[in-house]
């Protein structure tokens, strides 16, 4: 992903070739409530960064912090990991008593489970809980 800016900090034209891996898993890890293109997003972001220290290449403080922006993004996860485990199950048990009879035996209801994980799932992801933790900053 090929990304040209202008840096803030000393109005440096720039342009920085971020690896796709990189630049898509930033994109995924960072959501937004703005309609923008991919590439606008991250030179945002870019434009934010300072200088590097002499002798430092451009390149690494770039990938570092949108690897540290990632990193970010999963220790918030890990910290939520309490919650997003109950949510999950907050949201099977409704299924689960659809699925089974409330006399069910505990392997009944186990054998049940097994069937569901191997419906295929497409998957959506929310980012509510980023979104209120960004607003309350």
């Amino acid at each position: 992903m090929k990304v040209n800016y202008v840096r803030k900090s000393t109005g440096t034209r720039t342009t920085i070739i971020i690896p796709d891996h990189l630049g898509q898993l930033w994109l995924a890890t960072t959501p937004s409530n703005a309609v923008t293109r991919d590439t606008k997003r991250i030179k945002e972001r870019l434009e934010q960064l300072d200088e590097p220290e002499a002798g430092e290449p451009f390149q690494r403080v770039a990938e570092s912090a949108l690897v540290a922006d990632i990193e970010a993004y999963q220790a918030r996860l890990l910290v939520d990991g309490e919650k997003m485990r109950d949510r999950v199950i907050d949201s099977l048990i409704p299924w689960l008593m659809s699925a089974v009879e409330p006399t069910a035996t505990a392997a009944e209801v186990l054998k049940e489970i097994e069937r569901f994980k191997t419906i295929p799932w497409e998957i959506s992801e929310s980012y509510e809980s980023l979104e209120r933790q960004r607003d309350a900053s």
